[in-house]
């Protein structure tokens, strides 16, 4: 179905990818998500599971289902669907989404393939979104049955390091994990091969009853994901690559392949309260099979450890040898470990509101346990994140994050997150690039490894002009973190688009868009790109996927100029803001 066509008042043209009702501006769709308007129209009135759109839409493209529901959401927003009642798309628990308006062409015919709403949408509260699927629990175990085979800066960035919450925008941008939805991931082409010793930590799962712990369950990942970068002998892929494969139906081979991991470690959680049950599986991606299984049941006070004897657990079943994986020093109450994760999630959100909250939540943590290096490297990035972006006094804001970076290191010399973040904020308030380097330096030399220490490393050397030294990092961290936007996009945008490699920083800063094309700043680089190429009209069409405050009329400006449409660039400089 290519040809224009209606659901209920509204026009949809695919080729154009365009949604307008009646005289109103039409409204830009993203293609895949285009696609998935287009099969549900083809379908009306029939539920499409997500399985069915994913094969579909993202035929031969390996994605998570946060892909679909990105679509969606998407999709709801212009056709004015996205409030509480739901009644354009509606989901079917448990099955998948109908189109529940009628279809047609505009003389009021049903397009061929496509079918009348069958009923009435369904009452609001008959419809939630699609639950994602968990790891099945399997008991104590070294192997089990094979299963079913049936991821100055800017705001681009996005999310993805350890639970370490923020992005920072302005001159840095720290990456945040967020909420995490919707991202696209690499073509076969770019798939690595794993390493026998390699492993990948995929989100786990809230079956807690009330479905209120998914805060908990990141959390445990990314901590067992962090205890685990401190085995040398083993490779474990960064978080923004993983965490894109939540709730993943895939084959674990097609995961492993992707992400280049031998075994995929997944998990669940089950939370009541003064109890905590995780299942933890580890998979092999060469057959899909399960190798290890454990599950741990303990009360809430032994809930820190637990991360402890998992990451130990697996290691032992691996034949590596492991020291002690998190010194006494970074152990805090079961209060303020739960205090901590929660602050964590509200600032992923990275808005305003939810970081002043993440801060005073971290807060009472802090008051908890005033020693603990962790809460304090979180407020110190919480401090910075709030400062680049402008939500409050700036001198105030510095104060804040310095004190506590340097209370973090004070309380644990080998932290390198508090002396990343200190790097963050010293180059961003006071364009001090000797210290930055100099605490930047320090952050990789006791973290390695770490992807978001990787990325700031590799943002704060670019930004200095040190192209050389950002290139080497961020090869760096698309070797543990493949599906890594950031690394993409520094390449791209901070590396080799001021080298003058236009070609080159088009395919990054395309794969950083394939990846996660929400992102609005990857659009205005890649425009800048094409423009530097001399391709104009493909600028100028990539500039039509921006909003006004990111840079669309500028582009545009420039775009027209070069096509000789002169009138037509002069009108677009006098609609910037």
């Amino acid at each position: 179905m290519n040809a224009p066509f209606l659901i209920g008042p509204y026009e949809v043209d695919p080729e154009r990818g365009e949604i307008r009702r009646g005289g109103a501006q039409a409204v830009s769709i993203e293609p895949r998500s285009m696609r998935v308007l287009v099969h549900l129209a083809e379908n009306a009135g029939r539920v499409v599971s997500i399985r069915e759109l994913l094969e579909t839409v993202w035929k031969d493209v390996i994605v998570t289902q946060d892909s679909v529901y990105t679509s969606i959401a998407a999709l709801r927003r212009a056709l004015d669907d996205d409030g509480e009642a739901h009644r354009v798309i509606v989901n079917v628990p448990r099955r998948g989404y109908r189109l529940v308006v009628p279809v047609g062409h505009h003389e009021g015919e049903t397009p061929s393939g496509g079918h009348r709403p069958e009923t009435d949408p369904p009452p609001v509260d008959a419809v939630s979104e699609p639950e994602p699927v968990a790891s099945t629990a399997v008991p104590d175990s070294v192997s089990a049955p094979a299963r079913d085979a049936s991821p100055v800066i800017d705001s681009a960035a996005g999310t993805g390091r350890r639970a370490r919450p923020l992005v920072f925008v302005g001159v840095l941008l720290l990456a945040a994990v967020a909420a995490i939805v919707g991202w696209q991931t690499f073509r076969e082409r770019w798939q690595t091969s794993p390493a026998d010793l390699s492993v990948a930590v995929l989100p786990f799962s809230d079956l807690s009853g009330q479905q209120d712990q998914q805060y908990f369950a990141d959390g445990l990942a990314v901590e067992i994901l962090d205890e685990l970068q401190h085995i040398p002998s083993l490779k474990v892929i960064g978080r923004e690559s993983s965490f894109q494969f939540r709730g993943a139906t895939q084959d674990p081979r097609r995961i492993g392949a992707a992400l280049g991991a031998a075994y995929l470690l997944e998990g669940s959680v089950r939370r009541s309260a003064d109890r905590v049950r995780v299942s933890a599986e580890l998979v092999a991606t060469r057959d899909g099979a399960p190798r290890w299984s454990k599950t741990y049941d303990v009360t809430t006070p032994d809930t820190f450890t637990l991360q402890d004897s998992i990451a130990a657990d697996l290691a032992r079943y691996l034949k590596l040898t492991v020291a002690d994986l998190e010194p006494e020093r970074h152990r805090m109450s079961p209060q303020a470990y739960d205090l901590y994760l929660r602050g964590i999630q509200l600032a992923d959100s990275l808005t305003q509101e939810n970081m002043s909250r993440a801060v005073a939540t971290l807060h009472e943590a802090e008051r908890l346990e005033p020693k603990s290096a962790k809460i304090q490297a979180a407020l110190a990035i919480g401090y910075g994140a709030i400062l680049l972006q402008g939500w409050a006094p700036a001198a105030e804001s510095f104060a804040a994050s310095k004190q506590h970076a340097e209370r973090a290191f004070e309380l644990d010399p080998a932290n390198g997150t508090a002396h990343a973040a200190l790097a963050t904020v010293t180059a961003g308030y006071e364009w001090d690039w000797v210290r930055a380097r100099s605490e930047i330096d320090r952050a990789l030399a006791l973290e390695p490894t770490d992807a978001w220490v990787l990325f700031l490393g590799a943002t704060i050397y670019s930004i200095d002009g040190d192209f050389a030294r950002a290139r080497k990092l961020s090869e760096q961290l698309l070797a543990i973190d493949p599906l890594s936007q950031l690394a993409e996009f520094v390449l791209g945008a901070r590396v080799l688009l001021r080298e003058g490699d236009y070609v080159g920083a088009e395919k990054h800063l395309r794969r950083a868009i394939q990846i996660r094309p929400e992102y609005q700043t990857l659009h205005y680089f890649l425009s800048l790109a094409l423009l530097r190429q001399g391709r104009a009209a493909d600028a100028l069409d990539e500039a039509r996927q921006l909003d006004v405050a990111e840079g669309r009329d500028a582009i545009s400006a420039m775009a027209l100029h070069s096509l000789g449409r002169g009138a037509e660039s002069d009108a677009a400089l006098a609609r910037r803001p």
